[in-house]
């Protein structure tokens, strides 16, 4: 089971392998009330073109960030631990 508490409390970041995974993440954040980092809503833009299957989105105080695999993959140690996004996470 996807500890939810951990990913709230800016510890885990979901990499979304896919462009219909990234809309199935944002819309179950933005029905929590979640904002992108900027205070805009999640939805329609989800930013997934831009690294596309390398894609991941993780939270802090500000809001919802989004970055890529790499990005994450050089915190990992340190502040992040990554986890695959999965359709059952929100379901």
């Amino acid at each position: 089971m996807f500890n939810w508490p951990d990913f709230m409390g800016g510890k885990i970041a979901l990499l979304c392998k896919t462009e219909e995974h990234a809309n199935m993440l944002l819309t179950y954040l933005s029905k929590k009330n979640i904002l992108w980092a900027s205070g805009d809503s999640l939805l329609p833009t989800n930013q997934w073109n831009r690294f596309k299957e390398k894609t991941c989105y993780a939270l802090d105080t500000e809001g919802l960030f989004y970055g890529s695999y790499r990005f994450y993959k050089k915190r990992q140690m340190n502040e992040y631990v990554i986890c695959v996004f999965n359709p059952t996470m929100v379901t």
